[in-house]
Parts: C-alpha cells; structure tokens; sequence
C-alpha cells in the first residue's frame, strides 16, 4: 500500500506505509529535504525489493538475471546491489542452489550433456566454479 504524504509547503511525497511505519513518520513532523531525499531512497529501496521479490515469485533466477531485470525496470545500481545482498543473506537469491535445480530440470525435462548445461548456466550468470560444482552433484546423484 502506497500513501501520499502532503506537505507543509504543498508539496506531495509518495512513500510505502511499510516505510512509513518503519521510519515512524506522524502527521506534523518536520520534512527538510535532506530528510525527503533519505525517505526517497528508502523508498526506492522498498520498491526494487518488491520487484525483486515478485521476480521471484515467478522463478528462481541468477544474482545476474535478477539484477539485470532490476536495471531494465529503471531502479540504479546503488539501490539493486544491496538489495541483490540481502536477498543473498536471506536465502532467497543463491547461484549454487539455482544451478544444482537447473541442471536436475534440464536432466529430466530435455536431457542434454554436460557441456551444454555448462554453458546454460554461464549464461544465466553462473560463474564457472559454482557451475562446475553443481553438475559434478548432479552429475553424481543422477
């Protein structure tokens, strides 16, 4: 949910409640624009989460995928690499275990060699030792 905060000087600030409530903002506090760039940028950060989140939702995507759908989407890097990071520390945004899933999919939907699951997930953005490591664990269990 999205409230629409007036200000003083007519102005109008749109921020999440969600960031509302965490900044504690009530009716009557001051606003200088210090202030208002900082609510921005939370906002801003709340934003690309949701968007990272329903992303998602979707799939399971890359630190690469997500970050590139991040950019397409207008959000800038300052907001997306910390965000990309606490995804991470939350277990909801990992190359290792986005690897291991879609090597065991492609070797039970459209079987295909080793190589060419190597390079999938390259292009994905999975770099080459994370992907190694997860086609050796699939490779073994399957």
């Amino acid at each position: 949910m999205r409230l629409r905060l007036v200000l003083d000087d007519g102005g109008e600030l749109e921020l999440a409640a969600e960031v509302v409530q965490r900044e504690g903002l009530r009716a009557g506090d001051p606003l200088d624009e210090g202030e208002r760039a900082r609510l921005f940028e939370a906002d801003l950060s709340w934003r690309a989460r949701e968007a990272a989140l329903e992303l998602l939702g979707v799939r399971a995507r890359t630190r690469r995928e997500l970050g590139a759908r991040l950019r397409r989407k207008g959000f800038p890097a300052k907001v997306i690499e910390p965000c990309l990071d606490r995804l991470a520390e939350k277990g909801l945004l990992n190359d290792a275990a986005f690897a291991r899933a879609f090597a065991r999919e492609r070797l039970r939907l459209r079987p295909r060699g080793r190589g060419m699951i190597a390079r999938e997930l390259f292009q994905k953005g999975v770099d080459g030792e994370t992907g190694e490591r997860a086609l050796e664990e699939v490779f073994r269990d399957e």
